[in-house]
């Protein structure tokens, strides 16, 4: 009975180390690791920047984002089309759009711009990251075996909220410590502006 017992725990091992042997594979990890590290820390820095420094309303700072959802979807819909054409480059290309798009924003978005400017950066700025995501993971696990398909989505869906959680704590950090506590505009732009190197020198890396 003992034996049956063993027996019936002899399952697929949660992770297969052979997985990392793949070079496409390790290359995706780094790959997803420096984009949901960006993406995440500029969406919490953005916002935060938003009600903070612009005073904006949550609701106000929401509805911005929704150009920014609309350039996404737009480009999501194009990427399968552009990467079939010209593969990889389709998605450097976003990624330069994202790293232009991310220096104008820590230029721009200061107490005096205008709610176009931010409607219309932010819709360039989703375009860029529709062109990259989508892709992505279809770039890094093209080369793993069939069998190994679902331990490796779920090691890149691991990578993906660590990822996230440090992009959160990384960016959040960077722009708490360099707005300081004084509220004052002109600080807090200052921690806008630097949190922003940070994301930016991901996505070089990422390209």
């Amino acid at each position: 009975k003992d034996h049956q017992n063993k027996s019936s725990l002899r399952q697929s091992p949660l992770m297969y180390v052979s997985l990392f042997v793949l070079k496409d594979f390790n290359i995706g990890i780094i790959a997803l690791a420096c984009y949901f590290i960006f993406h995440t820390s500029y969406l919490f820095i953005t916002t935060l920047h938003f009600q903070e420094t612009l005073h904006f309303s949550a609701l106000d700072a929401g509805l911005c984002f929704i150009f920014f959802g609309f350039g996404f979807t737009t480009s999501s819909l194009l990427s399968i089309k552009l990467v079939l054409r010209f593969g990889k480059r389709a998605l450097q290309a976003g990624v330069i759009l994202m790293i232009i798009t991310m220096i104008l924003q820590a230029v721009m978005f200061d107490k005096n711009i205008g709610l176009l400017s931010i409607d219309s950066l932010l819709i360039i700025q989703g375009f860029g990251m529709g062109l990259v995501l989508p892709s992505l993971l279809n770039f890094a696990l093209r080369s793993v075996p069939v069998q190994f398909a679902g331990a490796a989505s779920g090691v890149y869906s691991t990578i993906q909220q660590v990822a996230s959680a440090i992009g959160i704590a990384f960016g959040g950090g960077a722009y708490f410590y360099f707005a300081g506590s004084s509220k004052r505009v002109t600080e807090m732009i200052k921690g806008y502006r630097i949190s922003m190197y940070p994301d930016i020198g991901f996505l070089i890396f990422l390209g």
